[in-house]
């Protein structure tokens, strides 16, 4: 079975299928829908060795740019790509429809040829030969059938992040392709961005999810803001880690949290200059487990009073509703309503000013659990 490699879009949580070879150069972002300015692609070598990419082709909905040509520009980079380097293109005249196109790229001109192809991506339709070349990129477990990008907004951008997620395919020489993931993301050459950031992993450990990352240069950097989002749609800051400023050397950094009760938890670095400006880090996902919930609730105020039972509740999935129930000492159930929990803690109030005094239950349901219930005493 082909494996997959995810495709986000900073406005949309949605994923796409998508296989690369990491044996060789991949497409790590492209800008289609620039809100200003010429149409962009980055390439990656994430090889061990440089690459020479001088000859290569592009095809974009049958029609070809060599990478040499006139119609493509050096922006960044070079195309002899150091070893885990990259090189940033510019096409000069417009080449990528921002509706729906394809874009491959080959290491020869035959476009008709899985060996040639090196990488592949599509949005907004699905492109079979003679309208483009998935078909191709689907012979050569570069992609899978039928499937596409969405449409992105102006100034968004098609976005590699470089994290392994395991399976293998095997056809047309692209032998253990490794899975990868896309997001995408305002588009981000790194070299111009306050830090050169080497690495930046997420894992769980335990309970707790550990954040690691390391720059090898950083220029006026005022520090890193850790963001945290459930879907890679909506983000919410949870921790400023303070930075060294200026730095020509390694330094590392880490942060750590509790896990949620989410099944996967995104992270992304917003390194912040000291003049205001500001860039991001590819995004990076740790999976949630199985097992006891990590939601919590806690009463504000037992006793209760003033007519009313305050509550707060932490690590629930935002957007989705719990539901919260009173029942009296019989376990008839006197009091329901349903709270959306945001990002973070979340606060609910049970309005029971009718109800007399005495001893109470609150029960919450998650959308797979009940957790334990909660006695409270109203007063």
């Amino acid at each position: 079975m082909v494996a997959l490699r995810r495709l986000f879009v900073l406005s949309w949580a949605l994923l796409l299928p998508l296989l690369i070879n990491a044996q060789d150069v991949v497409i790590s972002e492209v800008l289609y829908n620039p809100s200003s300015g010429n149409e962009r692609v980055k390439l990656t070598n994430t090889t061990g060795a440089s690459v020479n990419v001088t000859n290569w082709w592009f095809c974009a909905r049958i029609s070809y740019r060599q990478l040499s040509s006139a119609t493509v520009t050096v922006v960044n980079g070079s195309l002899n790509i150091p070893a885990a380097g990259s090189v940033t293109l510019e096409f000069t005249t417009p080449y990528l429809n921002n509706i729906s196109s394809d874009l491959g790229l080959y290491t020869n001109s035959s476009f008709g040829s899985c060996g040639s192809m090196v990488d592949f991506v599509q949005w907004g339709g699905s492109f079979d030969f003679p309208a483009g070349r998935e078909n191709v990129a689907v012979e050569a477990c570069l992609w899978e059938d039928e499937t596409f990008a969405p449409t992105a907004a102006a100034g968004e951008a098609l976005f590699f992040d470089g994290a392994n997620s395991g399976g293998s395919c095997s056809n047309c020489g692209n032998n253990g392709a490794t899975v990868m993931t896309l997001v995408a993301d305002l588009f981000n050459d790194q070299t111009t961005l306050p830090v050169q950031l080497v690495r930046f992993e997420v894992r769980r450990t335990s309970n707790m999810h550990l954040l690691e990352w390391s720059t090898s240069e950083e220029r006026n950097t005022l520090g890193f803001t850790i963001e945290r989002s459930p879907d890679a749609r909506h983000f919410a800051e949870i921790a400023t880690v303070p930075a060294a400023g200026n730095s020509d050397g390694i330094r590392h950094y880490r942060y750590e949290e509790r896990a949620l009760a989410w099944n996967n938890t995104y992270y992304r670095l917003r390194f912040d200059d000291q003049d205001g400006s500001s860039g991001y880090s590819p995004l990076r996902m740790v999976a949630g487990e199985s097992g006891s919930s990590l939601v919590t609730v806690e009463l504000l105020r037992n006793p209760a009073r003033s007519g009313q039972i305050d509550l707060r509740v932490d690590n629930a999935r935002p957007g989705i509703a719990l539901s919260i129930g009173l029942m009296d000492a019989t376990g008839r159930p006197v009091r329901v309503t349903e709270l959306l929990p945001d990002l973070g803690s979340s606060t609910a109030c049970l309005d029971v000013g009718a109800l007399p005094p005495g001893w109470y239950v609150v029960a919450i349901q998650t959308p797979n659990e009940s957790l334990p219930a909660i006695p409270v005493i109203l007063q």
